[in-house]
């Protein structure tokens, strides 16, 4: 949320709210500063986690509040099958 504010985008600042304010793109199809989403059941009502696609298998994420932001592998289990476009 608040690389988007930087950049002078608004994006809201929980996950399935992030998830409602972009656009569907298909995993195979995502593009550096889209978003990824993980969830325990599959579905939007299980989304507990998002982070920033950087490209090339890579995403930004920040692990857990006062943890640095990293850039990191993309992690497939449990990652829903679209990704967010803003």
């Amino acid at each position: 949320m608040r690389a988007f504010q930087q950049a002078g985008v608004y994006l809201p600042r929980n996950t399935r709210a992030q998830w409602d304010a972009t656009t569907r793109v298909p995993l195979s199809q995502l593009q550096p500063g889209d978003l990824v989403f993980w969830s325990n059941n599959g579905q939007r009502s299980g989304i507990y986690h998002v982070a920033i696609y950087t490209g090339s298998g890579m995403r930004l994420h920040a692990p857990t509040p006062g943890k640095t932001v990293e850039e990191v592998p993309m992690w497939h289990v449990n990652i829903m099958p679209y990704g967010g476009r803003i």
